[in-house]
């Protein structure tokens, strides 16, 4: 059974590796090195969720845009 894999998944593998590849040939402070790895182990994490999951944080993730905007909204009134 084939199962493709999810864009977060690839774009986390991308960046880990990305990273990976320019600690070997570029002075990259530590910092920006573990930040970039951090992200990438996140997006993996999310691609890797089960799809149930995947769409209950999907739906929460714009639940909390949606409440932000209608909050930017009444504040721009004022």
């Amino acid at each position: 059974m084939r199962r493709d894999l999810r864009k977060e998944v690839k774009i986390g593998l991308l960046v880990c590796a990305g990273t990976l590849t320019m600690e070997q040939f570029f002075a990259v402070p530590e910092f920006i090195k573990c930040v970039m790895l951090g992200i990438g182990i996140c997006f993996e994490l999310i691609g890797l969720l089960s799809e149930e999951k995947y769409q209950r944080l999907k739906a929460k993730k714009k639940e909390l845009f949606r409440f932000r905007q209608g909050a930017d909204k009444n504040h721009d009134k004022t």
